[in-house]
Order: C-alpha cells, then structure tokens, then sequence
C-alpha cells in the first residue's frame, strides 16, 4: 500500500464510523473495498507495463 492509498482508506474509515445509519456504512465499507480492488489493479497493470518493458523478445 502507498501513503495515498492508507490515506484514503483511513478517511473512509473514520466517514464509515461517523455514519448513524446502515446504508450509510454499508456504502463506506463497500467503498473501500472499492479503493482496494482499484489500487490492485493500477499495482497490476505498472507491473505488466514494466514486464513488457523489460522483454526482449518484445523489443
């Protein structure tokens, strides 16, 4: 995890705890994991990018 990825987790976090109702928590808690499923795939696609870079067969 990078520090923009902690930090807006942990603003979630504190909005889900704030919430008085459940559908409110529910959409923070969904959100993050949201946030988690979007940070993967950028860490997924920056490693297949520097993959592609480094083959040689593709140059």
């Amino acid at each position: 995890m990078n520090q923009r990825e902690n930090w807006l987790l942990e603003q979630i976090s504190g909005l889900e705890k704030q919430a008085t109702d459940f559908k409110t928590r529910a959409y923070f808690h969904q959100l993050k994991d949201l946030v988690d499923e979007q940070y993967r795939r950028i860490e997924q696609t920056e490693d297949e990018i520097d993959g592609r870079a480094w083959n040689p067969s593709e140059w």
